[in-house]
């Protein structure tokens, strides 16, 4: 069984080679099919005479009528359709059997592109990615909505439940549950926080930090260790084709473990969806030493299972240390990585 020294140190490496995606934003709750023929407080269903074609006249923003979008309503729930008309006032939306819903522009939170998105070989959109407000681990500039909540695990080691306080702000509580079987020594309690808003069409930033603390682990004066990271992120992309940059900076509240001022922790990473249930997920890491000149690295590659309001990644991930007197793989195959998300929406 492994030391309790070794379960802290692995503790400690989890936290600082991966900012979490705390978070994460409107990772769906599936309104599309859902959405057809339900009613509506904000909408109401206006007959269009079959076949009519969309209004000719441009919609503000440059889009163009006919085109597919999400539109999600602000207690909400999310539509898939054919924009046919957009205005001041709201919208005409087409669903997906032809029947037309008139939506209040007071209603309406968001209207997303989604010609980007696969479609059947029946032309039907796929549900939303529950859990596509973060990759392997990095997070997205996207949000939770208000209420959403979702839990994580992550290689049977880090367990998470994160919850949409506002449209703007998440935040996370976890554990590595598996160095409580060390007793108090191993007791640890990760918390995680995320702002962001959407500055542009398919433009995401965020602001946010995860945390880590050890109150059995500290300094000789019995002082608990806290140690954590701080990062911003800019996504750019729809809820089914996205990339995000994430930059952030190692820090150590207690002055107990020796955090070198000198890293920064740089992730890209990106989501594709292939089909009704999958998707491609990359996401790779660089964490230099700006003055010793040493970088570790971590290239990962895998598929998201999409499921209802169930996700599964499975992939590899390559660890690299280079410098100048050490160069390539810290171990010559992939790592396994597996993780499991449910949202409760």
């Amino acid at each position: 069984m492994p030391s309790i020294q070794s379960i802290r140190s692995l503790s400690l490496l989890i936290l600082l080679a991966v900012p979490h995606a705390v978070l994460a934003q409107e990772a769906a709750a599936q309104g599309a099919e859902g959405a057809e023929g339900a009613v509506l407080p904000s909408t109401r269903e206006e007959a269009v005479p079959s076949g009519a074609a969309p209004a000719e006249t441009a919609l503000p923003g440059g889009d163009t009528p006919g085109k597919a979008v999400l539109v999600v309503l602000k207690d909400g729930q999310e539509l898939r359709g054919r924009l046919l008309r957009q205005d001041a006032s709201g919208l005409h939306l087409e669903l997906a059997g032809g029947s037309v819903l008139s939506l209040s522009s007071a209603s309406v939170r968001s209207v997303t592109d989604q010609t980007h998105v696969p479609v059947s070989e029946t032309g039907e959109r796929f549900g939303a990615d529950p859990n596509r407000t973060r990759y392997f681990y990095s997070p997205t500039a996207m949000m939770l909505r208000p209420g959403e909540v979702y839990f994580s695990q992550k290689e049977l080691l880090f367990s998470a439940l994160a919850v949409g306080v506002t449209e703007n702000l998440s935040v996370l509580v976890g554990s590595i549950v598996p160095a409580w079987f060390g007793g108090t020594s191993g007791m640890n309690f990760i918390f995680g926080a995320k702002a962001g808003l959407p500055v542009a069409t398919n433009v995401h930033l965020a602001v946010g930090a995860e945390s880590l603390l050890l109150p059995g682990f500290g300094t000789s004066t019995g002082n608990a260790t806290l140690v954590g990271l701080a990062f911003g992120t800019v996504t750019v992309g729809g809820p089914d084709a996205h990339v995000s940059l994430s930059v952030g900076k190692p820090f150590d509240l207690s002055a107990s473990v020796g955090v070198p001022d000198d890293l920064l922790v740089m992730t890209l990473s990106g989501n594709l969806r292939v089909g009704r249930n999958s998707a491609l997920v990359t996401e790779h890491w660089v964490i230099p030493s700006l003055t010793s000149g040493y970088v570790a690295t971590a290239h990962g590659l895998g598929v998201r299972f999409i499921f209802e309001r169930i996700a599964v990644d499975l992939g590899g991930v390559f660890l690299g240390n280079w410098g100048p007197d050490r160069s390539g793989l810290a171990v010559p195959y992939p790592v396994p990585w597996l993780d499991f998300t449910y949202n409760f929406g």
